[in-house]
């Protein structure tokens, strides 16, 4: 038999920001604060749009690195996960820009790293 797990989650749409390299890689870093070494490296990723093809790197300086990069991005993507030994995995972060909106997304099993995570990426952006 199963085991019920439960899982909380904070969801916000924010309103559009503009940031340049270092305040992309200072959101990266926030992105992965308190995952592992592993999990960053296995785990994350980041994503944007060319020419109609979604390209996705494991981290911002090889998407930084594409030849067919713009230099201003209108649509970016980061995604991060953790694993736990109990469960499929217990922390995800995602978050969505676009010109219009910021999407921001935490969920874990943790409640207090989900409502301190979604704190931080909610007052750096």
């Amino acid at each position: 038999m199963g085991t019920i797990g439960k899982r909380y989650e904070r969801h916000a749409t924010l309103k559009p920001c503009s940031l340049d390299r270092r305040g992309l890689l200072e959101l990266a870093a926030l992105v992965q604060k308190s995952y592992t070494r592993a999990e960053v490296e296995r785990y994350f990723r980041v994503s944007t749009t060319l020419g109609g093809s979604r390209i996705f790197a494991d981290s911002l300086d090889e998407l930084f690195t594409h030849p067919d990069l713009p230099p201003r991005l209108h649509n970016l993507s980061f995604w991060m996960e953790g694993w736990d030994q109990t469960s499929r995995f217990d922390k995800t972060v995602l978050l969505d820009f676009s010109k219009s909106s910021i999407q921001l997304q935490v969920e874990g099993s943790d409640t207090v790293w989900v409502f301190d995570k979604f704190a931080d990426l909610n007052r750096f952006l």
